[in-house]
């Protein structure tokens, strides 16, 4: 997300942001309009491709904003509370107390059908104040996405591309799939699942793994209200080295307004 919204970001974000990877909110379509949106959760835990970013019993407040422009461009930036620390191969030591992330892409419909849509965009992930780390934390992904409309569900698969992953360990590749499912009239169930590679396993600190989630959702005096399952493949010996440490699947359970 851009720097003409940093200063937005910092007074938003730095309160924490902990957005649960498969609470995606995108439109899926641009707004008739130019407009802001802007989003604030509240998450027992912040769980980012079925790896923990804060440890147990801490939570994560989270804001984003984003502008959408008629064309189909946007703009946005988000930010989270975590304790990511450093590549286990490190030799300093380093804690990530905030992230930060800034985005931009286009997003459209299909001219030969308005209910298949497409995002392309970018998105750089900062960790300030991790820079005397000996291996950056920070990265830089680019992302495409399709979805369809099949009005009983919106399936679409995502493809991440990062020329250089967290903790410089090469290029890495994250696939996903994520089906939300409205069920009755108040109520979406949400399936989720991915698979994450790394070039160099050991300076990133895991092995490549799957990760899935499955949550249902609902929204309540304005209030969006979900509850997830999110879990990954990964043995407990490490999930141990990820920053919440112990385990790598549990529950979370988060509530957001989107303004």
């Amino acid at each position: 997300m851009k720097k003409s919204l940093l200063a937005t970001l910092v007074a938003g974000s730095i309160l924490g942001w902990a957005a649960v990877a498969s609470a995606d909110q995108e439109p899926l379509v641009p707004a008739p309009e130019g407009k802001f949106i802007g989003n604030v959760t509240f998450a027992t835990q912040y769980w980012f491709r079925g790896l923990k970013q804060t440890n147990d019993g801490t939570g994560a407040i989270q804001g984003g904003i984003e502008y959408d422009h008629p064309s189909g461009l946007y703009l946005g930036a988000w930010g989270s509370n975590s304790q990511v620390t450093q590549s286990p191969i490190d030799t300093k030591t380093a804690t990530a107390s905030v992230e930060m992330d800034f985005s931009a892409g286009y997003r459209n419909a299909f001219a030969f059908d308005d209910k298949a849509t497409y995002d392309v965009g970018l998105n750089y992930v900062y960790y300030p104040g991790t820079q005397k780390a000996t291996y950056n934390f920070d990265w830089l992904d680019f992302i495409g996405k399709v979805g369809y409309d099949l009005d009983f569900a919106q399936p679409s698969v995502k493809l991440i591309y990062s020329p250089d992953m967290q903790y410089e360990s090469g290029s890495a590749f994250y696939v996903s799939g994520d089906i939300p499912i409205p069920v009755g009239k108040y109520f979406t169930v949400s399936l989720h699942g991915g698979h994450q590679w790394v070039d160099d396993n050991r300076r990133f600190g895991l092995p490549d793994y799957s990760d899935y989630g499955i949550g249902i959702g609902t929204n309540i005096a304005g209030l969006d209200l979900m509850l997830q399952y999110v879990g990954t493949d990964l043995k407990k010996s490490s999930c141990a080295l990820t920053a919440g440490g112990g385990s790598c699947d549990g529950f979370v359970f988060s509530v957001g307004k989107t303004f």
